[in-house]
Formats: structure tokens, sequence, C-alpha cells
């Protein structure tokens, strides 16, 4: 599935006029991986990380993203008139009144086969969080373990093709994402959390599961 290609709309005359992906991050700080003594006993004994599914994820409020009807609209409206310069505004109207639910529909399954082609990697920068210590270090008797995210293996970027793969700093807010399915707003969702979150000063590393070594179902 290429991440700098059309989406599937595109039979239906809708193409997408962005290929930029958010800025890589430049000044990245020390980061620090949550987990139970059991977990980092099997990471030791064989190192690897798991990259989870967006929709495995313990907040299930986010990673959706708010569709702007009007921009799909708009975008199919103005390709379909490209496409077909006679066409009269009438007739035009009626195309994209009937396109309108296919639209919605073939939006919202492009979305979620490329949010599903996705695994994050949460990690922090503070390794003393009390709350952090209890909900994901086994109620404070893990660990919380710096990674060197300079390592190859980890601060693998990729944009092409059908590969992604970069950290993102988490930015939280109390407002939506809202866009058009298209690869930088997938990756803006993925790095969008609730304020409630805050606490957790998070950092993500975003990659597509076709770059790890083991991809489980979910």
């Amino acid at each position: 599935m290429p991440w700098l290609t059309e989406p599937p709309n595109k039979a239906l005359g809708v193409t997408r006029h962005s290929t930029d992906y958010p800025m890589p991050v430049t000044s990245i700080p020390r980061l620090f991986k949550y987990m139970s003594a059991s977990r980092l006993m099997a990471m030791l004994k064989q190192p690897s990380i798991r990259f989870t599914q967006p929709s495995a994820l313990n907040d299930p409020f986010e990673c959706h993203l708010t569709f702007d009807r009007k921009a799909l609209l708009a975008d199919y409206r103005k390709s379909r008139g490209n496409h077909e310069p006679g066409i009269s505004l009438e007739r035009l109207d009626q195309a994209v009144a009937m396109a309108e639910d296919q639209l919605v529909i073939d939006a919202l399954l492009h979305y979620r086969e490329r949010r599903n082609s996705l695994g994050i990697v949460s990690l922090s920068e503070d390794p003393l969080q009390l709350l952090m210590w209890a909900h994901y270090a086994d109620e404070h008797r893990g660990a919380a373990v710096e990674l060197d995210i300079t390592h190859n293996s980890l601060l693998s970027r990729s944009d092409g093709g059908d590969k992604y793969s970069d950290i993102r700093k988490v930015e939280y807010t109390q407002q939506k994402i809202s866009g058009l399915p298209w690869p930088e707003s997938i990756v803006r969702v993925l790095s969008t959390k609730s304020t409630d979150w805050s606490y957790e000063r998070e950092w993500r590393l975003i990659r597509t599961l076709n770059l790890t070594r083991v991809a489980a179902d979910r």
C-alpha cells in the first residue's frame, strides 16, 4: 500500500494535492520505555521491542480522524470538472450528490487500512513519573529503560513507497484532528492525544508494520 500515491478514491476522480509529511524531528531528548520486569528480562534475552497497532492502545478515544466532508466533496468536484471540462454545473452537482456516500465510505475504509498498517512504540521523557510507574511498569515492580533512540534499528527514517518510519513528539490538545486520510493527516492523528495525558510527556516511534520483524494481527 503506497504511502505517496493517491488513495482508492482515485477511481472516482479524487486526487491528493500533497505528499508532504510533518518535518522530521531534529532534537530528541533522552527517552524511556516503561515495562514490567518480565518484559525487561525477555527483551534482554532476545532484544526486540513491540510496535502496537493503534486499535490496541489503551485510550479508545485517540487515533480517530474527523473527516472534512466539505473538503472531500470539493476535491471530488474539482477533479470531476477537470476530467470533464464540458460538464454543466447542474450535472456536476448531480454527480457530486450521487458520489457523496461512496466517497465517505471509501475515505473511511482507506483511513482504517492506512492506520492499521502502522505500529507505535510509546516512550517518555520522564522516567520518574509515578502514575506511569503504576500504569505501565507493573505497579512499580517493573522498570523504566532508556533506549538509544539514535540506533539505526530504532531511528530508521523512511517516507517513501509503501514504508514509513519516524519519531514524533506527542501534541496534547482538546481539539480533534480534522482532514482527509492522507499520510500526513494520519501521522498527525497518531501523534496527538488529549491534554489529560500530558503528564506522560510522550514521544512515539511510528512505523509501517512491513518494516518490523514480526507483526501480529489485531
